[in-house]
């Protein structure tokens, strides 16, 4: 499970990084994650906090975790790490891509890809718990 975390983590944080160095169109985003605004600070203070919980959380619990959920921490944790990168290097979220009035990179989809995989599989755990004990429909 570690080299399969590590992995992915390195992974998002080198094809994030090599999409900004090749991008021709870059918005250095100081707001917080999809451009909401915060101020830079505040952004850089949030992101340090999820991303160190998380990672404490993760490195506790990894032995214990199903191979989703690993994929899932080493998304958002990959993610977090390279948005975090930025941030110190930049003052601010270099972003690549603009659907309507949202900003977003390659970290901000893996971010968002990590969260759904970990709240799928607890709502799939769940299900199958719930049918398991017999309180399925």
């Amino acid at each position: 499970m570690k080299v399969v975390f590590t992995t992915i983590l390195i992974a998002v944080v080198v094809i994030d990084q090599l999409s900004k160095a090749t991008s021709s169109t870059i918005t250095l985003n100081t707001a917080g994650p999809f451009s909401i605004a915060i101020s830079n600070t505040a952004a850089t203070l949030v992101a340090t906090t999820l991303l160190l919980a998380v990672a404490l959380a993760g490195t506790t619990l990894r032995q214990r975790l199903h191979q989703t959920q690993v994929t899932g921490l080493a998304l958002i944790i990959g993610g977090g790490v390279t948005n975090l990168t930025d941030r110190l290097r930049f003052g601010g979220v270099r972003d690549i891509g603009q659907i309507a009035t949202l900003t977003f990179n390659l970290a901000d989809v893996a971010i968002a890809l990590g969260a759904f995989l970990l709240v799928g599989w607890a709502l799939a755990k769940r299900e199958q718990s719930q049918l398991s004990d017999g309180q399925g429909k």
